[in-house]
Order: C-alpha cells, then sequence, then structure tokens
C-alpha cells in the first residue's frame, strides 16, 4: 500500500479490479496487500477473503500457479528418461560426482549474477570441489533488444569466463554454460541429473523452475537451493532458503 501511493492513478485501477468477482493472488502477502489498499484508498469494507462493493461480494483468494505435475512424473518414470539423461551428461561433459543447476531466462530480476559469485566463493573455499562439482546455468534469451536485458546478458557472459579462467584448468571448466531453451524432455532429465538446483531471484512472483525441480525428484533425492524473494519460498519450505544479495549466507547453504 505504501508503495501504490506513488501511482497517481491508484484509485481508478483498484476501482477496476474490483469489477471483477473474483480476484485471485499468488501470495496470502500480495491479497493482504491489496485488501489493505482497497480499504485505506477506498474505504470499502474488508474481510480476509471479500470486499464488499456497494451490493455486491468480491472473493479475493491466494491461488498460486503451479506446474503440470503428472506430465513431468511421466516423463520422469519413461525409460527414455535415463537415456536423454545419458546424453545430456556426454553433450555437458558431466563427469563430475557433484552436479548444480541453474534454468532462468536472461533476466536481471533472476540472480544468476549473484549465482555465479556464490559458485566463485564455493570454489575459493573449497579447493576440494573444483574437480569435484560441475555447474550448468541454463539461459534463456529474453528481451534482447532491451539494453538493460543486454547489459546483464553480457555481464554473465563475463562471470562465467571469468570463473573458468581463475577455477578450471586445461579440459575441465567448473561452470557450463548454455545459452538457449531446453524441450521439457531434456530439462526434467537435467532436473534429474543435478544434485542441487539454485533460484536465487532478486524479485520473483513465483518461479515455476523451483517447482519443476521438485516435480521431477521421484527419486526424493537433490535439493533446491531457494531465494527467499521468490514466492515459491512460501510453499516449499523444505528448501534451503538464501537471501542471494547475502553471498557469504548463499555460499553457506550451498556448502
Amino acid at each position: 500500500p505504501d508503495r501504490l501511493r506513488i501511482l497517481p492513478w491508484r484509485r481508478e485501477i483498484l476501482t477496476g479490479l474490483l469489477a471483477n468477482d473474483l480476484i485471485a493472488f499468488q501470495l496470502d502477502r500480495d491479497r493482504r496487500n491489496f485488501t489493505v489498499a482497497v480499504r485505506e484508498e477506498l474505504g470499502f469494507d474488508v474481510t480476509r477473503n471479500t470486499v464488499r462493493v456497494g451490493n455486491r461480494t468480491v472473493v479475493v483468494n491466494v491461488v498460486p500457479i503451479g506446474v503440470d505435475y503428472d506430465r513431468i512424473q511421466k516423463i520422469t518414470t519413461n525409460r527414455a528418461n535415463a537415456d536423454e539423461m545419458a546424453r545430456l551428461r556426454l553433450e555437458l561433459s558431466l563427469d563430475t560426482p557433484v552436479i548444480g543447476i541453474g534454468v532462468d531466462r536472461l533476466d536481471y530480476t533472476k540472480g544468476v549474477l549473484e549465482r555465479l559469485d556464490a559458485v566463485a566463493l564455493l570454489l575459493e573455499r573449497r579447493p576440494d570441489l573444483r574437480d569435484r562439482l560441475t555447474f550448468v546455468q541454463v539461459g534463456v534469451p529474453s528481451r534482447s533488444k532491451i539494453k538493460s536485458y543486454v547489459d546483464v546478458v553480457a555481464a554473465i557472459d563475463c562471470k562465467v569466463a571469468e570463473i573458468n579462467k581463475r577455477f578450471g584448468r586445461e579440459g575441465r571448466e567448473p561452470v557450463r554454460y548454455r545459452k538457449s531453451s531446453l524441450r521439457i524432455k531434456r530439462l526434467v532429465a537435467l532436473y534429474c541429473l543435478a544434485d542441487f538446483c539454485i533460484v536465487s531471484s532478486l524479485h520473483d512472483g513465483m518461479n515455476l523452475v523451483a517447482k519443476e525441480f521438485v516435480a521431477a525428484r521421484e527419486d526424493l533425492n537433490g535439493v533446491l537451493v531457494l531465494s527467499e524473494l521468490a514466492g515459491a519460498a512460501q510453499e516449499l519450505h523444505d528448501a534451503l532458503i538464501i537471501n542471494p544479495y547475502d553471498i557469504e549466507g548463499f555460499t553457506d547453504a550451498l556448502e
């Protein structure tokens, strides 16, 4: 509600939203902020899940977005998944006992640079992991004509090169960086290969990669390292919850 006061048209926007019979939010925090704003700006009667607008009642619910669990499970349990995992191991030269992954749009809100800083600090702290750990970052190009996105892609490119130069050796680079999207079958195979998955969003309404990783782990193995600034952290309580701005604490979680 405090941020909303910046907006000159806040009352018109709230009134427009209240023309609906149902308003659904990802998180309870968002629902709560909305109802407080409606009460403060418009003076309407609100309860936890309703707003009274004249003779109408608007329902305000929390309905977090999810993933197609059945489809992911079907891929995971299909015998072809093992073949796809083997192909990915070969293609990405995944020959170390520990494999970590990140899968993101190349977007400045996803915290990829902070993630790479944490991986670098881990390799600095733990020289024994330099030959035991491979981190795979899949970056899906996004809004490539917008300067802020172009700048973050260039920064990620430089950071990956810097880490590999610093901690790699001939024929061995600790970070594998793939700049393209993956089909769902290949993505699920990658989830199944990983010992850990990092979701380090600086701001995210939910983040479906976190949920996809969990859904893919039929074996109940693997660790999700999840930003507290992603909405998924409100649901996935068994993840290792991190603050992506706290690189020391982030690295502690990885270790």
